[in-house]
């Protein structure tokens, strides 16, 4: 058995690692799947839908997050 003794300096909040995410485009509905996640929060540049290519902010979908 092993015992260790210290004292805590500092702590934060636990935040679980996404690796790839989903969005839906706020223009046409289309969901934007299996988005890379890059060490950040990463949205897609554009729509993947061709008749649309919406730049503007998508809308994130955490509840169809894949781990």
């Amino acid at each position: 058995m092993r015992a260790n003794a210290g004292t805590v300096t500092r702590t934060s909040e636990v935040r679980p690692e996404l690796f790839m995410g989903c969005f839906r485009c706020l223009e046409c509905g289309t969901i934007i799947r299996n988005v890379e996640q890059q060490f950040k929060f990463t949205e897609p540049s554009m729509c993947t839908m061709e008749t649309c290519q919406n730049k503007c902010e998508p809308d994130s979908l955490l509840d169809d997050v894949i781990r």
